[in-house]
This record gives structure tokens, C-alpha cells and sequence, in this order.
């Protein structure tokens, strides 16, 4: 029998399938970016990146390069849905 899918695999994959949505829509992406970095998801360098690109969509695709684990792309879920919770309906 196989394994049921975790939390962590739904919330990573509600994350792939709305890439393109949340480039779009999200606009506040530093506060992401600032938790992210408080979490030991993306390093220091990525987030000197996403800070010096001006356009939100531009950060968005800087933030998603480096959502490159289940765990990563998880925790960007949960961290859009506190900051940001409209986003995920």
C-alpha cells in the first residue's frame, strides 16, 4: 500500500501548481524572504538577491529558485498563509 501524502507534500504541491498565480499576485515578497531567511530556508545570498530586484514578480522567480525541497516549498506555504492568507484561498 502507499504511503499517505503528508501536510508537507500537499502544501509543496499547491505551491508547484499555483507558481505562475503567486509570481502574479504576491507583491509583499520581503516579508517572506525576512522569514525565510529566519527559518534556514534560503541562504543569505538569495535574499540579497530578492532584495536588490526591484519588480515583485522578478522576486517571486528569485524566491522560487531556491524553493528546491519538499520542506522549502512547504514552509513558503505556511509562511504565505500567516503573512499573507487571502493569497492561499
Amino acid at each position: 500500500p502507499s504511503s499517505p501524502v503528508s501536510d508537507e507534500q500537499k502544501d509543496a504541491t499547491w505551491v508547484d501548481s499555483n507558481r505562475a498565480e503567486l509570481i502574479q499576485s504576491v507583491t509583499l515578497v520581503m516579508p517572506i524572504a525576512d522569514q525565510m531567511l529566519k527559518r534556514r530556508i534560503i541562504h543569505k545570498e538569495t535574499y540579497d538577491q530578492i532584495w536588490t530586484t526591484s519588480k515583485s514578480q522578478d522576486q517571486m522567480r528569485e524566491l522560487f529558485k531556491a524553493l528546491n525541497s519538499t520542506t522549502a516549498k512547504a514552509t513558503f506555504y505556511r509562511i504565505l498563509r500567516e503573512t499573507q492568507p487571502k493569497t492561499c484561498e
